[in-house]
């Protein structure tokens, strides 16, 4: 789909308002994490939340998600099977008949017999070059397909179930009938004119009612056609931008969805025979991507690119519709939606299939969460089944690029299971417990298995977290990195970095590059009694506490004297660029990382290299060319082990050879398949943890006493890249673009639970601390800064229990099938 010029916007003033959640003393909650707070609430449910907040749309209430006993349903699934008609080719659009279900792939569409997914046929546009086909629908014993290259293509099935090529529209006859006419002619561009009954633009979406074909294309116009003839009645210049999606009601109001953000209501004013525009909605802030209808049309669901699906219901007998409310769960844009009975299915490219269903007073309950594609789900149909009265619906799925395959999740027979969903399949299985899946399939990292999630009765841990304390510096700047030593926390905005109390969250002192333009600060660390900042502008500044608790600058890295000590030397040049040197100490470009061993200082840059610092002299003792990219993270273990992360998506292991006072490379770590931006090791340096764009982060282990690290899997649960990662004690903190912070902790045998995600930011988490607190063995303080402008720190209570029946933990059963 076209979304035009209208992309998802940043966050806007309005997103400042969001409420802290807070988190009551140890109780016994309902989900995994629940926290509230005297001015709002924000309750988890099987990891489905109440208020997400959804910056796009501040003037919009979510619909409050029920809890199951208040809905009186309950739901599992199963993936039955799964098909994959040309791997290498994407599922742009699917669609059911009876027993039949048609999936379309680029231009051929393949039929198969929904029951046993036996493969019928499989007919195309006659080998043309007609695109993609973007939508399918049935009407007056024909099919009808939508493609990319402007036209709608009409198939009739044989009596030997083959499927014939009747015609394209617009017609032959239909053309004939108007090309003589100057007036049948519209401006397409300069010196260019059509027929008006011609898409000018691919055709994106196919509605029937009765006798009539509704067609929308990203030519902006609606067209109306009658099945029986295949005659072009109406077109309507319907929007401003592409139109992506078109639904109509059973009193043939036509609906049409467009990347201009709204909606249109079109009908036939009385006694009249043209359709006219009855209403616009207007409340999404980006492209409205798909549209649905409940049974009889009084409710209207539009899915956009800004991640919510707002419900509109019909005011009194009028064409007019009023937003009641916003759907929300779903990470990124919802491209797809379908309704049957009460229930009403989204498909989103977060990769993930929602299943709402409608409660009392409005009110909608998000039953479960469908996982298993690898890229964005494009296409959805759902059927209720003819002899079991509680299975809710076969639901296949479709999605786009070389994620080609069609899973068809169905409920099994009735049992208790352990999870809020569960589906299995002969290949896979997927269980969740509290919204944190086993296996969500990562699609950039197929040959790495997920670390199985835990129970709390195995794990023997719970969680409770409590925000205390939100500092914003200066609103209007994103805070770049924080740091703690002692009681102190530091927090870069831009070029300065404020020092507070932890304690307290007073504002002791701020500090600067003098003045200079130093650019954001990317790194804080200390080391020798000193503080050491890394800059955009390719330095590492060094600060010193005064005895007046001021903050006096020391000198930048490299010094004035290391620079003497080398300058007059050839040898000590590298060459920059074309016709320009530098000297082998001096960074070529943004400082993006520190990391600090004994009497060591270790820097990576986005000029890729790797430079060793002695902190006593402040001299550069060793520089490398480390990668073939730039260099996002460093960090280093005990033993002096250097460890860097990439844009060119490896780890590489650097270390000292016996004898050698180098560092060399020892070994690269390579199954990350974007960015790898953040690192981190456990206590003893035995387990290494990178987080990249891909979503994941991997756990690698060392193996004997090498330096050799293996990957032994991956955590999976962010719906965006990793930008940050801290370890404490047997915890390891993530921070990413998903505006969440996720606390993961190791059980038994290499497995993981995800105690808590931590939500409240607004924009991407770029840095994250945390602390041991001295007094409470239980307690941990987490601080994380973030691009909105906010330092968040949250007090995290994790406590033990001896057996499953302990009251801080609370596993949720669902019954089968919807009842």
């Amino acid at each position: 789909m076209k979304v035009g010029s209208c992309l998802p916007t940043c966050l806007t003033s309005d997103d400042s308002a969001v409420p802290f959640p807070r988190s009551p003393s140890h109780s016994d909650n309902r989900g995994s994490t629940t926290s509230s707070s005297n001015s709002s609430s924000d309750t988890s449910y099987g990891g489905l939340h109440t208020n997400p907040s959804l910056q796009t749309l501040p003037s919009v209430p979510s619909l409050q998600y029920l809890f199951p006993e208040t809905l009186g349903s309950s739901v599992s699934h199963v993936t039955v099977t799964s098909i994959k008609p040309r791997p290498e080719h994407p599922i742009t659009c699917i669609a059911v008949q009876g027993n039949l279900l048609y999936a379309a792939s680029i231009n051929e569409v393949n039929v198969y017999d929904r029951q046993t997914s036996a493969l019928l046929d499989v007919f195309n546009s006659q080998g043309s070059s007609s695109g993609s086909v973007k939508s399918i629908t049935f009407c007056d014993g024909k099919i009808f397909t939508a493609h990319q290259d402007c036209k709608i293509r009409v198939w009739q099935l044989t009596m030997a179930k083959k499927y014939n090529f009747l015609t394209a529209l617009p017609t032959v006859n239909d053309r004939l009938r108007r090309f003589i006419l100057p007036k049948n002619y519209v401006n397409e561009r300069r010196h260019v004119k059509r027929l008006w009954i011609e898409h000018a633009d691919a055709v994106t979406g196919l509605a029937v009612n009765k006798c009539l074909i509704y067609s929308v294309s990203w030519d902006k116009t609606l067209k109306i056609w009658r099945a029986s003839d295949m005659r072009c009645l109406q077109s309507i210049k319907a929007h401003n931008d592409a139109i992506n999606a078109v639904t109509v009601s059973g009193d043939a109001t036509v609906y049409t969805g467009s990347a201009d953000r709204r909606i249109r209501v079109w009908a036939k004013s009385t006694g009249e025979k043209q359709y006219s525009l009855m209403a616009t909605l207007e409340k999404h802030k980006s492209a409205v991507n798909a549209l649905a209808l409940n049974a009889d049309g009084s409710v209207l669901f539009s899915g956009a690119c800004d991640r919510s699906i707002l419900v509109w219901e019909r005011e009194d007998s009028s064409n007019y519709m009023a937003v009641t409310g916003a759907l929300r769960g779903h990470g990124k844009a919802i491209l797809c939606l379908t309704n049957v009975s009460d229930l009403l299915m989204s498909g989103s490219t977060d990769q993930t299939v929602r299943i709402w269903q409608r409660g009392v007073e409005g009110k909608y309950w998000c039953l479960a969460v469908l996982e298993g594609h690898l890229k964005p789900v494009k296409s959805l149909t759902a059927v209720k089944d003819e002899e079991e009265s509680d299975v809710g619906s076969w639901l296949p799925t479709c999605l786009t690029s070389d994620d080609s395959a069609i899973p068809f999740p169905r409920s099994p027979s009735h049992s208790d299971n352990r999870g809020s969903t569960t589906s299995s399949s002969n290949s896979s299985s997927d269980t969740s417990y509290g919204g944190l899946h086993t296996n969500p399939s990562l699609q950039t990292l197929p040959s790495v298995p997920s670390l199985q999630y835990l129970f709390p009765e195995t794990l023997g841990s719970s969680v409770s977290h409590v925000t205390v304390t939100s500092i914003k510096p200066r609103p209007e700047h994103p805070i770049t990195c924080i740091a703690v030593q002692g009681n102190l926390l530091y927090a870069a905005s831009i070029n300065e970095v404020n020092v507070y109390d932890r304690q307290t969250s007073a504002l002791l002192d701020v500090f600067n590059s003098q003045g200079s333009s130093s650019g954001s600060v990317k790194s804080i660390t200390f080391c020798d009694g000193k503080i050491f900042t890394a800059h955009q502008d390719c330095k590492i500044r060094v600060w010193q506490l005064t005895m007046a608790k001021k903050y006096n600058f020391l000198t930048a890295l490299p010094t004035v004297n290391d620079r003497l000590r080398r300058f007059i030397l050839p040898k000590n040049y590298v060459n920059e660029r074309r016709h320009v040197k530098r000297l082998w100490i001096e960074h070529a470009d943004a400082v993006t990382g520190l990391a600090v061993n004994k009497c060591l200082i270790y820097s990576v840059s986005w000029d890729k290299t790797l430079k060793i610092w002695r902190a006593s002299d402040m001299r550069c003792l060793q520089s490398i060319k480390a990668h073939n990219d730039a260099i996002n993270a460093v960090t280093v273990s005990g033993d002096a082990t250097v460890y860097t992360g990439s844009a060119d998506r490896r780890i590489r292991v650097w270390a000292k050879s016996t004898g050698e006072k180098q560092y060399s490379l020892m070994a690269t770590l390579e199954k990350h398949k974007s960015a790898v931006n953040a690192l981190a090791l456990n206590a003893d340096g035995s387990v290494l943890f990178s987080g990249a764009c891909d979503r994941s982060i991997l756990v690698w282990e060392r193996e004997d006493s090498s330096n050799y690290m293996a990957v032994t899997g991956a955590l999976r649960g962010h719906g965006k890249a990793i930008l940050c990662l801290t370890n404490v004690s047997d915890l390891l903190m993530s921070g990413s673009t998903d505006q969440t912070v996720r606390i993961w902790q190791r059980g038994v045998e290499g497995k993981y639970w995800c105690l808590a995600v931590l939500e409240g930011h607004l924009k991407p988490v770029k840095s994250l601390t945390a602390v041991k607190d001295e007094e409470e063995s239980d307690v941990i303080w987490i601080s994380s800064g973030s691009l909105d402008g906010e330092i968040r720190t949250w007090k995290v209570w994790l406590s033990k229990h001896s057996s499953p029946s302990s009251s801080t933990t609370n596993i949720l059963k669902w019954t089968l099938g919807i009842n």
